[in-house]
């Protein structure tokens, strides 16, 4: 039989779960000619072949319906072999021939096909490398082509389309080809490109960082891919950022999406800013403000958070207005980062927490607090005073258990008029306050004032209820005299623990170690006053104050006629010193403890201790009223006493008299005992 030159040599169908019979339309010799596959599995049992030797084909019949879905592929595969034995000198069958000719024609179509789908040199070519390397060299390699055309083993790496593929930034190319998976129990695998994703450098948008070229289109790009991807914006260095405008960091969306019925979260996360190798942004220009976290106002729920400033430097040179400008956020962090040539390193307004950590400040103002409050934190930081009459820190009326601790305050020789830490409620609208502000364990190197705290007035106390602990004041460079504290219109503070210390700074005009002006239940114990020319502590129109537990050496250092503590004012009243210490090393130095200036009402004094000075208490006019009381075992012999002064006897006893009264004024005056307690 002749074999026809067939059209095709495989049949294909999509099976429906009901048909059994599928055609095939080529010619086989044999029922092992054909090859049936049901989902690129071959499958040998539970059919029939028909039309076996029909030169159109025939059909496989199954006896049960493939799966409905299925692929039934079926393809001439004839066994290459000869089955029929020709014997010598026998019979010579034409049919049995004309079968294994067939056989061989439809075995010689089979093979044709499949070379026709091989790949082929072309006929003029001179790449006739064809034979390729043993089993141990090819693992691990691909097959490639050299210069000439010839075969080639190659590496994974040395392959041209995938080096081509992988530098390639094309969607799905590039790192999207690598994987990635991080060590430890529990991780998954990803891509590479999803890895590097999470964080955005500037650079990736074009930045320079060459101090010249205009970065700030490149950054603000960067910061908006990072506000979608809820990451990090990278600054790398050392490298110099110029920005023209400024930079604004809103709030991210669709970050948090709790159960129903669970608590529901503001999507307002921000983006952060991070430095690595001291990167630095450089102003150009005019500027308001050179980086901004700022309030969506399309959303009064939505404020940035959790937002991160670390490792930059800010170079305001001299042209724009505030470093870093923050608006209503919440838990923002900024860290070791550098302020200078700026009049406010970083402003912040509205409620909200936030912690400034180890900067270094060299501004007119390092930071400035208005318009909120609630659990800041300003620790470690550095402030260098960059001007005269300027402050390191201002709150203005901004508090809520905010804390200043552990921080350096440094001026520089010859600016005289300078706060280091600014309480101002003066600019309050309304009934707005400073409050609850803790200033701990800090240290003030030669500012004109440490810390400057100032109300409204007029009977208004709207800076109140502070802790003022465990600080240190001292000159710097023998320009100012470390003052400590000068409060004005305040109420409620805690003073304690603090060491005011003058080193001798002498001036007729020296402001006080503390100075207090129109205050209300003030507490001051604990701290140490030393080396102050002129008085250590100053009280004007001051109400309720308690002086207790402190010491005071050498103090009044301009002449005897100096005084160590000074109370003053026509409102002044009801201020208690009790349990001090007062030592003074030369008679040289103030000769008067505690004076009482004219028509200060009445302040009470008990059991102060006085060495080497020879008027512990000095009453100046006739209308001032001091009540002093200590105790012994028996009337005064030494020291000068007011009318009306009082010691309690040490040791009473039934009978005794239970105390003396000073009834003339003098040193030590005339006193005479009270009546006799019962027998």
């Amino acid at each position: 039989m002749p074999v026809p030159a067939q059209a095709t040599l495989f049949n294909e169908s999509v099976a429906n779960g009901l048909t059994t019979s599928f055609p095939y339309q080529f010619m086989i010799a044999d029922a092992d000619d054909i090859t049936v596959e049901v989902d690129d599995i071959i499958v040998t049992t539970g059919f029939a072949v028909t039309g076996v030797g029909s030169p159109t084909g025939g059909a496989i019949e199954f006896a049960v319906a493939p799966a409905n879905g299925s692929t039934v592929l079926r393809y001439l595969d004839p066994v290459l072999k000869r089955v029929e034995d020709y014997q010598q000198l026998g019979d010579f069958n034409s049919e049995t021939i004309d079968l294994d000719l067939d056989r061989i024609w439809l075995a010689i179509q089979s093979f044709q096909a499949r070379v026709g789908r091989a790949i082929k040199l072309p006929v003029a070519t001179n790449g006739d490398q064809t034979l390729m390397e043993n089993a141990a060299e090819r693992a691990n390699m691909v097959i490639g082509f050299d210069l000439s055309g010839n075969l080639k083993l190659l590496s994974p790496v040395e392959n041209p389309l995938l080096a081509e593929e992988l530098a390639s930034t094309s969607d799905g190319k590039g790192v999207a080809l690598v994987g990635f998976k991080q060590s430890g129990t529990g991780a998954v695998a990803r891509t590479a490109l999803s890895k590097m994703r999470e964080t955005v450098s500037v650079k990736d948008f074009g930045a320079i960082g060459d101090g010249v070229a205009d970065d700030t289109t490149a950054i603000q790009n960067a910061v908006n891919a990072a506000m979608e991807l809820n990451g990090v914006v990278y600054f790398n260095g050392p490298a110099v950022y110029k920005i023209t405008s400024p930079i604004t960091v809103k709030v991210t969306r669709d970050l948090i999406e709790e159960t129903p019925g669970a608590a529901q979260y503001s999507d307002n996360c921000a983006a952060s800013l991070i430095g690595f190798g001291s990167p630095i942004i450089k102003a150009s220009g005019t500027l308001a403000h050179m980086v901004e976290l700022v309030f969506d106002t399309s959303d009064s729920d939505i404020a940035p958070f959790y937002s991160k400033v670390q490792g930059l430097g800010f170079d305001g040179s001299n042209t724009a207005s505030i470093g870093i400008k923050s608006n209503y956020c919440l838990g923002v962090t900024y860290e070791n980062n550098r302020f200078w040539n700026l009049p406010v390193g970083i402003s912040y307004t509205g409620y909200g927490v936030f912690r400034a950590l180890f900067n270094n400040f060299k501004c007119s103002t390092g930071i400035k607090l208005s318009g909120g409050g609630g659990d800041s934190l300003i620790f470690g930081n550095d402030f260098y005073a960059a001007a005269n009459s300027t402050s390191g820190l201002v709150f203005e009326y901004y508090g809520g258990n905010s804390r200043v601790i552990s921080n350096v305050f440094t001026n520089q020789d010859g600016y005289t008029t300078t706060f280091a830490v600014k309480l101002d409620g003066t600019t309050a609208p309304g009934t707005e306050e400073v409050r609850n502000v803790n200033i701990t364990d800090n240290e003030f190197c030669g500012y004109t004032t440490g810390i400057y705290a100032v109300g409204k007035g007029s009977g208004t106390y709207n800076v109140y209820d502070c802790v003022i602990r465990g600080n240190h004041t001292l000159p710097y460079g023998g320009s100012n005299p470390g003052k400590l504290l000068e409060a004005i219109d305040c109420s409620g503070f805690n003073i304690s623990n603090n060491k005011f210390n003058s080193i001798s700074y002498s001036s007729a005009t020296e402001t006080s170690g503390l100075a207090l002006t129109r205050t209300l239940d003030f507490k001051i114990s604990e701290n140490h006053f030393e080396n102050y020319s002129n008085s250590a502590l100053r009280l004007t129109d001051c109400v309720r104050t308690t002086v207790s537990n402190n010491s005071f050496y050498d103090n009044g250092k301009l002449g005897a006629s100096y005084e160590v503590v000074r109370v003053g004012g026509g409102s002044s009243s009801r201020n208690y010193f009790l349990n001090n210490r007062f030592y003074q090393s030369s008679d040289s130095y103030a000769e008067n403890g505690i004076v009482e200036l004219s028509g200060v009402n009445a302040t009470f004094a008990y059991r102060n201790t006085f060495l080497g000075l020879n008027r512990p208490y000095t009453i100046v006019g006739a209308a001032s009223v001091m009540k002093l009381e200590d105790d012994g075992t028996a009337a005064p012999t030494t020291g000068y006493w007011n009318t009306g002064d009082i010691v309690w006897n040490r040791l009473p006893s039934a009978g005794g008299a239970p105390g003396w009264v000073c009834v003339v004024s003098g040193a030590p005056g005339t006193w005479k005992a009270m009546p006799n307690l019962a027998a």
